[in-house]
């Protein structure tokens, strides 16, 4: 082997090594992104839980007050909340498991 393969070689060795970090780096990004959605719907569901306990508080309201008609409107915004907490629950679910796969593809990669 003489000094122009062994130069090419190292080229060749030295690209595959950039390779590899530019894959590793973009893995790395998408599962912050990932995180960062998986956040923002934790807050989303702090809020909306909230939310919720309001709603049970002035349903409680309504019917001490015989207010029957306010208390089924509240249960009605409950129910919907509730449908909002659990999509929201959903979703962190499915990026939690495509996190997974995001650091299963990166520890192939390499």
């Amino acid at each position: 082997m003489n000094d122009d393969d062994t130069i090419e070689s190292r080229e060749v060795i030295e690209e595959k090594i950039f390779l590899i970090k530019q894959r590793m780096v973009d893995y790395t990004v998408k599962q912050w992104e990932i995180l960062d959605n998986i956040k923002t719907l934790k807050a989303d569901i702090t809020v909306l839980a909230e939310k919720h306990d309001q709603l049970n508080n002035d349903q409680q309201d309504a019917i001490d007050a015989e207010d029957y008609e306010k208390a089924d409107a509240l249960d009605l915004k409950m129910k919907q909340v509730k449908e909002l907490i659990e999509s929201k629950e959903h979703q962190i679910k499915q990026l939690s498991s495509h996190n997974h796969g995001q650091e299963s593809l990166k520890a192939e990669k390499l």
